[in-house]
């Protein structure tokens, strides 16, 4: 058998295989490293180069997606995915350039279809029940969270989504335990107020930058305990929030007396 010349085609194929590779590389180390311009730069060009480039298009992409620059994203992401409709991951890429754009249902569409080749993914759950609470089908929401929660349970978004989604269903107590796992998984406390200030946006009946601020004078004291912190911020919210959510807040207040 005769050997293969230096120069012969599949010595040629291999070199293009690894210089795309490495420019690839390349592209991706400038997205994570927080140098977008510089990927979308290197994407650009290696797409020039090799058009059909699934992971080039995909990082490329994720560059335009990481600036909010949707359009573009989607282009990348489309392509990818008529290259390559069995990969969830650009599936669920190509989902946050339609919900980016604000098509809720061409991203809750382009998610299902990740989700049934992979089901085991708490992303794709949480961000279906995003979208399925914005367009108020809380029931297929509260489904998709509560699977997030069971893949991821240290998800304290997915667990303040949760609370959301049972606050517009009148679950007054699953909304507490949803707040309440929020508030326990959240280190930095951001969960409560995220959930607070979203049921403020809706019912004006909260001050977030006063919310705020009362945790910023909180942490000034400094870290005696966690708990007496969680207790004052529950208790905040409490005076803030009078109406119609003092019975989903009183359940988290008390939760939180008793912990001590």
């Amino acid at each position: 058998m005769s050997k293969k010349r230096k120069g012969s085609v599949p010595a040629l194929f291999s070199d293009r295989v690894k210089d795309a590779h490495r420019r690839l590389t390349d592209a991706n180390n400038a997205r994570k490293s927080g140098d977008v311009s510089r990927a979308i730069k290197l994407g650009e060009a290696l797409i020039d180069d090799y058009p059909d480039y699934v992971a080039a298009l995909h990082t490329l992409g994720l560059s335009h997606l990481s600036r909010s620059a949707f359009w573009p994203a989607l282009s990348c992401f489309m392509r990818a995915a008529m290259l390559n409709p069995g990969d969830w991951t650009i599936l669920a890429s190509l989902a946050q350039a339609y919900l980016g754009l604000g098509a809720n249902e061409m991203a809750a569409r382009t998610l299902e279809q990740a989700r049934a080749i992979n089901d085991d993914d708490a992303e794709i759950h949480y961000t279906l029940g995003l979208i399925y609470e914005r367009e108020r089908e809380y029931e297929l929401a509260t489904k998709a969270l509560q699977r997030a929660l069971v893949l991821n349970e240290d998800s304290s978004r997915a667990a303040m989504a949760l609370g959301l989604c049972q606050v517009h269903l009148g679950n007054q107590e699953a909304a507490a335990n949803a707040f309440l796992k929020s508030h326990q998984l959240d280190t930095a406390e951001i969960g409560p107020i995220s959930a607070s200030a979203q049921l403020s946006r809706q019912y004006s009946r909260f001050d977030e930058e006063a919310a705020l601020a009362a945790l910023a004078d909180e942490r000034k004291k400094g870290s005696d305990a966690l708990n007496v912190t969680s207790r004052t911020v529950a208790w905040f919210f409490l005076e803030q929030l009078r109406f119609a959510f003092m019975p989903i807040f009183h359940g988290v207040q008390g939760r939180l007396a008793t912990q001590g």
